[in-house]
């Protein structure tokens, strides 16, 4: 994984989405196209297109959630100047009003709560855990390109079914939190790691029994290069370590 030196935080993260936003003018625009816009998703006529937006407007408001946290993390915090602010510019996310005219959300990404987003950013800049290395996007594509291949691999595979489908719903899992990566951070990585370690644990019987198949063997190394990428951006140690007793291929992991 290439190493890169840029140093983010939540507040750093959806200020940067949010000012796209209020960079986007044309108020005559549907709010699909404009977040369209922001997201740089293609087609945006397209029931694809749809869908991805709505997926990354949810990631969207998690990221106000993980702020507001990380926030509040902070001992005496003013409420007024930090958190009231992020409320109000959340209004400008509506699932359901993607067919109304932009005009009607931009007007909630208010100058004044922006520049208070940058003081939130400022102050959590201070606060060390708040504070995560930048995975690469070309790591992040990459990724998401081979969980992909994996799982039309095991989707393929004469795997036991129900070893099958819980391994699938573990790379959907993995899919998830890296897509959420591209807006909320390590945090999506952390999300889908802890559940994909539940899974395992469901399912060690069955893993076990299959442990000697490439596809298994795959998805070890799989989880392996996602938990690096995650201790990266984090400067810890990787989480799936204390998880090789629940899946063998994970036991490079600690070689």
């Amino acid at each position: 994984m290439t190493k890169i030196n840029v140093k983010r935080n939540p507040a750093t993260r959806l200020r940067h989405i949010l000012s796209l936003a209020f960079n986007v003018l044309d108020g005559n625009a549907r709010t699909r196209e404009s977040w369209c816009q922001v997201f740089e998703i293609p087609n945006v006529n397209s029931e694809k297109a749809l869908l991805e937006v709505q997926s990354r407007l949810l990631s969207l408001r998690k990221l106000f959630e993980d702020t507001e946290s990380d926030l509040r993390q902070i001992p005496d915090i003013n409420e007024e100047l930090f958190i009231k602010p992020l409320s109000r510019l959340a209004r400008v996310i509506d699932i359901n009003g993607l067919h109304q005219t932009w005009a009607h959300y931009r007007q909630f990404l208010d100058a004044h709560d922006m520049l208070a987003l940058k003081y939130a950013e400022d102050r959590l800049t201070l606060e060390a855990e708040s504070q995560e290395n930048e995975i690469s996007s070309d790591e992040i594509q990459e990724i998401l390109s081979e969980l992909t291949k994996l799982y039309e691999s095991i989707l393929a595979s004469s795997l036991p079914l129900d070893l099958k489908n819980a391994l699938l719903d573990l790379i959907n899992e993995m899919l998830r939190g890296a897509h959420e990566y591209r807006v909320r951070g390590a945090i999506a990585l952390k999300e889908s790691l802890t559940k994909s370690i539940g899974i395992l644990a469901t399912n060690k019987q069955a893993l076990d029994e299959n442990r000697d198949s490439a596809d298994v063997l795959a998805l070890g190394r799989m989880l392996i290069r996602v938990d690096k990428a995650y201790a990266f951006a984090m400067r810890i140690q990787p989480l799936l370590q204390g998880a090789v007793n629940l899946f063998p291929a994970l036991v490079a992991h600690i070689k």
